[in-house]
């Protein structure tokens, strides 16, 4: 059985929802505020691929944790660059400093 375009969204708000406590009005006044594009790499995802939502993981006896979002990065950076700190070039070293030490929550938009 194949699901309709209603059905395949409020699965998804359900998941973001879920995993992420983020609306899917609120990814989409992400993507919004990032001009569609990664917030590291300022480019567009690949055709067919969406960003990636990027979380400050919680961890036991970690108080400090809060599991905010921290914004939406294409594949590459949220694998290579943030998850295994990997970066070409100069510049995304201090987009990627800058946005890991904001404060900013996507949830609150």
């Amino acid at each position: 059985m194949k699901l309709d375009l209603g059905q395949k969204l409020a699965a998804r708000d359900k998941y973001l929802r879920k995993k992420y406590g983020l609306t899917l009005e609120q990814y989409t006044q992400m993507l919004v505020y990032q001009n569609y594009c990664c917030a590291l790499c300022e480019k567009l995802p690949k055709r067919g691929q969406s960003l990636r939502v990027d979380h400050e993981h919680k961890r036991k006896g970690h108080p400090e944790d809060t599991g905010r979002v921290r914004g939406l990065l294409c594949l590459f950076c949220n694998w290579k660059r943030v998850g295994r700190n990997r970066a070409e070039h100069a510049y995304i070293y201090d987009n990627m400093a800058a946005y890991l030490s904001s404060d900013f929550d996507g949830r609150k938009l």
